[in-house]
């Protein structure tokens, strides 16, 4: 059996068209010039030809001792598929398979009150506290930082959204700062990073992602509360119009503490500016 697959609409031959014969689950394709040619002994067959961009074409044929030529036309149609989510790494040195990815759902369903928090429970990642409300945490990964005065996450980069954020004093940040209620994700790569990163950066980098991707606008309050009288409350606030974005939030804890002088009172304030161009880039100003 011969024959040529064409287009329907200009008439152009459609190299690389596949042939399938469903009986004997024989195959080929067209060659440039959109020819085909195939052998069958005599018998009932149905053939099937495909190609992306065209209806496929089904079609029973008969062999009886006789050459067959079958010239197939066929229909053009638009690809659709569902919705595609397409989310972006920082690269890394060793490739993707060294970046841990931790959602912001997955972080909401943690219940942690800190960044801080978080980040203990990773696999390789060692979080010791100087403080019982998460400030001064010394921060690991696979044991590269040292656990000494002048040693705080001296071998770990922590970036906010990109930039660095450890204070030049202690060389780690104000955990208690960051805002846990508006991080979107937070990637961690767990590959030696000095060459790309700096000399900070020799056990691994932790990039926490903060954005908001939701409705027009959006409000939220949470209160709790504990053991010596602790008390938490938080408000975030967004509100979308056209193609800006301006969003707050901001958390109040104070406690009195497990032993006399351990009062502690954190207060944490986030705004931000977005704008998000016809081509798909983004512009963000943003206090904390």
């Amino acid at each position: 059996m011969t024959g040529t697959v064409k287009n329907n609409v200009n008439g152009k031959s459609i190299p690389n068209a596949n042939i399938y014969i469903v009986e004997t689950k024989q195959g080929t394709v067209t060659d440039p010039y959109g020819f085909f040619e195939i052998d069958l002994p005599n018998g009932s067959y149905t053939i099937q030809i495909t190609n992306i961009g065209f209806k496929s074409y089904s079609s029973e044929i008969a062999v009886a001792g006789q050459p067959v030529e079958l010239n197939v036309e066929l229909e053009s149609t638009i690809l659709e598929f569902g919705e595609i989510s397409v989310e972006g790494l920082f690269t890394t040195r060793l490739g993707y398979e060294s970046v841990d990815v931790l959602s912001g759902e997955k972080i909401k369903s943690m219940e942690k009150e800190s960044v801080s928090d978080v980040l203990r429970m990773l696999p390789s990642v060692d979080v010791q506290f100087a403080h019982p409300n998460g400030r001064n945490a010394n921060l690991s990964i696979r044991g590269s930082s040292d656990y000494k005065p002048g040693g705080y996450n001296n071998r770990v980069l922590i970036l906010l959204d990109g930039f660095p954020i450890q204070i030049a004093n202690s060389g780690a940040p104000d955990w208690n700062s960051l805002p846990l209620e508006s991080i979107q994700r937070i990637e961690v790569d767990n590959s030696p990073a000095s060459a790309q990163y700096g000399h900070n950066s020799m056990g691994g980098v932790i990039n926490l992602i903060t954005d908001y991707n939701g409705k027009d606008q959006s409000t939220k309050i949470k209160l709790g509360g504990g053991t010596f009288t602790t008390a938490q409350t938080s408000l975030t606030h967004h509100v979308q119009k056209g193609n800006w974005t301006l969003g707050v939030n901001g958390m109040v804890r104070t406690s009195e503490g497990h032993r006399f002088n351990a009062d502690d009172q954190t207060n944490r304030i986030r705004s931000y500016l977005k704008y998000a161009d016809q081509k798909g880039r983004t512009y963000r100003l943003s206090h904390i």
